[in-house]
């Protein structure tokens, strides 16, 4: 129960790339790490390569290897909300990864986030692949924590999560059955390490049983798109995709505009809840959506919409719990989610209600709205569906004289 190449399975193409290729970037990444760098195991690092590619995911399980920890990097709404980003508050990272394709993002931010809260940047073109297995001398656990992640920060500045091996092994695994994908199926992967979903439920359980693999990353926001809607579409259709992340509705309009597609593209959307004009867009477009919802520190997911063009559901439907291995109960408006391997149940921060068979979100646990001016533009601080509650608590805090 390691997160490491013995999870990728053996017929992979990741971008024309087979498992043997991608072992070997893997020890490149080791060798450059430690005897460059000096990495041991525990170390904090930040991968800051923005596309999916063949790097960040052998940069990703090269850490896993090491027992190096992966820090998930928010985007950086303004300068004064810096010292309020997951890099800045859980870190400093000990190394950051990048290709330098970033750093300009967000009028700049990204890059100054990384630069001011990174001990040490390491380029991805420092890499050399290594033809043998490289060896660090030291052991990885299935305790050892992996991922270094936080809470949605909605009703206070939020906390410090971290994933250990098997905790995310237990995640991809019944995530493979959940967002049902098959040796046949072919993943565009489109979200970094900055979603913790974007791992769980997408790339480490794809990897994990998937054939073919591509990547081409899509920001959350369309000034940043990397590539033309057009390109998009034929990038969809030459590949002939049928698996992807999508980071919000704004983007999903954006790429199925009057295009039926070939072949049925199921499309990953996290989030709250799905209304029935879903349906209609499955129908006029030819897609499926598995939408999930859950939170950083209890079930990823907990709960899952299945949505195509039959579907007709009442408004704020979650779904239905993903399976077995967990459960929820609702009591006096609080929802508490269950697990064998827990000691006590975990709280979700919403209310829910349920009721035949399914259920319904109908908002926040005690929520302490922030007194925002009216003038201020609330776009930088959305992160796909969700405002990043800690960057405007801080930004509020350092701009309104700390008032908060």
């Amino acid at each position: 129960m390691i997160v490491s190449r013995n999870c990728i399975t053996s017929s992979i193409r990741y971008d024309g790339k087979n498992k043997e290729e991608l072992c070997r970037d893997i020890d490149g990444w080791k060798r450059l790490l430690v005897e460059s760098y000096g990495a041991r195991k525990g170390d904090l690092v930040a991968i800051s390569i923005m596309n999916v590619n063949t790097r960040h995911v052998s940069a990703l399980f090269a850490c896993a290897e090491l027992g190096l920890r992966i820090i998930l990097l928010d985007s950086p709404a303004k300068l004064e909300s810096l010292p309020y980003t997951k890099l800045a508050r859980f870190g400093p990272a000990k190394f950051c990864i990048t290709d330098g394709t970033g750093e300009q993002l967000y009028d700049g931010l990204h890059g100054k986030m990384i630069q001011q809260y990174s001990e040490c940047t390491i380029h991805a073109l420092e890499m050399t692949p290594e033809p043998n297995y490289y060896d660090p001398g030291w052991y990885v656990l299935e305790t050892d924590p992996f991922i270094v992640s936080s809470t949605s920060g909605t009703t206070n500045f939020s906390r410090m999560i971290e994933f250990t091996h098997e905790d995310c092994m237990v995640f991809a695994l019944r995530n493979i059955n959940i967002f049902q994908f098959v040796p046949s199926s072919v993943c565009w992967h489109t979200k970094n390490m900055h979603h913790a979903s974007s791992m769980l439920t997408d790339l480490l359980p794809s990897m994990m049983i998937s054939d073919t693999h591509y990547s081409y990353g899509l920001p959350d926001r369309k000034e940043w798109l990397p590539l033309t809607r057009e390109e998009a579409i034929n990038f969809v259709e030459s590949k002939k995709i049928d698996r992807c992340i999508v980071p919000n509705r704004d983007i999903l309009n954006w790429l199925i505009r009057g295009h039926v597609f070939t072949k049925r593209l199921t499309i990953n959307m996290s989030g709250f809840t799905m209304d029935n004009s879903y349906a209609d867009l499955c129908g006029m477009h030819n897609l499926r959506f598995i939408s999930h919802y859950g939170s950083i520190d209890t079930a990823i997911p907990a709960l899952v919409n299945v949505v195509d063009e039959d579907y007709w559901e009442e408004d704020n439907c979650l779904g239905h719990v993903a399976d077995t291995e967990f459960w929820i109960t609702v009591t006096n408006g609080t929802s508490l989610v269950h697990h064998m391997r827990w000691k006590t149940p975990r709280r979700l921060g919403d209310r829910l209600e349920y009721r035949n068979g399914k259920y319904y979100h109908l908002g926040r646990l005690e929520e302490k709205p922030l007194d925002v001016p009216q003038d201020l533009d609330l776009t930088p601080f959305y992160q796909d569906t969700k405002l990043n509650m800690d960057q405007l608590r801080g930004y509020m805090w350092e701009k309104y004289s700390k008032k908060i």
